[in-house]
């Protein structure tokens, strides 16, 4: 009857272990895991933003911006978020947003960070356009707003860094 009951908790054990993480479960947020990315630093972060559509349009970041996440335990969670299409965690801890760092995009998508401390990051920029499906009733518009992610993670070394996004760090968001 022991062995039984051991089997039966060894396999259950089991179980819980192999149970798929939930969508929802993410490292919990504590301030101290940001603290190396506080504060300035010797490195500084120069690029562009351009997504080439199928029908040849170019999009950049253009009147919006590029923020950084410092690559904590908690943000690589948040990624996979991105990488789902979802964009930030429903349930992203509103206290990590202090340590996001942001910079508007010039016209041809380029953005600028100074000051930066070396260490890993997640660049992240959202684009967004209007898709038109055809019709032929004239009367009748097929708009649809589209939109998705460009981020990329990338260490910083002291000095200058540069990095470019493009069709290989896109995600369609899916919300």
């Amino acid at each position: 009857m022991r062995r039984c009951v051991l089997a039966l908790l060894a396999s259950l054990a089991l179980a819980g272990c192999a149970a798929d993480q939930g969508a929802d479960d993410y490292t919990a947020y504590f301030d101290s895991d940001f603290r190396t990315w506080t504060g300035a630093g010797p490195a500084a972060l120069s690029g562009q933003v351009a997504y080439r559509l199928a029908d040849g349009r170019t999009l950049t970041c253009a009147g919006g911006s590029v923020m950084l996440l410092p690559a904590s335990g908690y943000n690589l969670d948040a990624e996979q978020s991105f990488a789902a299409g979802k964009g930030f965690p429903a349930n992203y801890d509103r206290n990590a947003y202090k340590f996001v760092r942001e910079t508007p995009c010039d016209g041809g998508g380029r953005f600028k960070f100074d000051g930066l401390p070396a260490q890993n990051w997640i660049v992240l920029a959202r684009v967004t356009w209007q898709e038109t499906a055809p019709s032929y009733e004239f009367w009748k518009i097929n708009d649809t707003q589209k939109s998705g992610y460009l981020f990329r993670e990338i260490l910083l070394d002291a000095g200058s860094n540069a990095v470019a996004l493009s069709n290989r760090e896109f995600v369609e968001d899916k919300n």
